[in-house]
């Protein structure tokens, strides 16, 4: 009987120094000893004795903080990847100038280029192909050659991907922004 006794708490022993093992794990602490008083079973490190209850206990809290550790981080991740995509959604904003769409800017333009083009005695556009000098172009291959391709406003004197003279515009409204 005492054999058992003995075998039980050494089990036990055993048991509760791994819990209070893991319990100092964070802190470079092992259990130095174990004390047996009687039936009583008591582990020590730096000087202090603790019994099993309070091992466990310590060895639960440890758990319950690195669990904390756990979601503080992954938390942080989660912020962090959000700050990510916005600076990612923000550079790419600020890379593409708000620029307005082209297809209400270029039918005004083709439309005012078919008056100006009915209109006039000679070739409009001389120095570029255009649909009224014979040559099968379209406007877009106009506004290639005047404008680099670009329907919307260039700087200097002429206008919009047309290269309209500002006069035009006094006639037939603002044909580009």
């Amino acid at each position: 009987m005492y054999a058992a006794v003995k075998a039980a708490l050494l089990l036990g022993a055993l048991t509760v120094a791994a819990g209070a093992s893991m319990a100092l794990a964070g802190r470079d602490e092992t259990v130095k000893r174990v004390v047996v008083d009687g039936h009583q079973i008591r582990f020590c490190a730096r000087g202090v004795c603790r019994g099993p209850e309070w091992w466990a206990r310590q060895s639960a809290r440890n758990d319950q903080r690195a669990r904390w550790a756990e979601q503080r981080e992954w938390l942080l991740t989660l912020q962090v990847e959000r700050l990510r995509r916005r600076l990612t959604v923000r550079r790419l904003q600020a890379r593409q100038p708000n620029v307005p769409p082209t297809d209400g800017w270029r039918a005004k333009q083709i439309s005012a280029a078919e008056t100006i083009a009915r209109e006039s005695s000679g070739d409009p556009w001389p120095n570029c192909p255009d649909p009224y000098d014979g040559s099968g172009a379209s406007w877009d291959d106009t506004v290639n050659c005047e404008n680099g391709g670009d329907w919307l406003d260039s700087p200097g004197y002429f206008r919009c991907g047309l290269q309209f003279e500002p006069m035009w515009e006094a006639r037939f409204g603002r044909l580009c922004p």
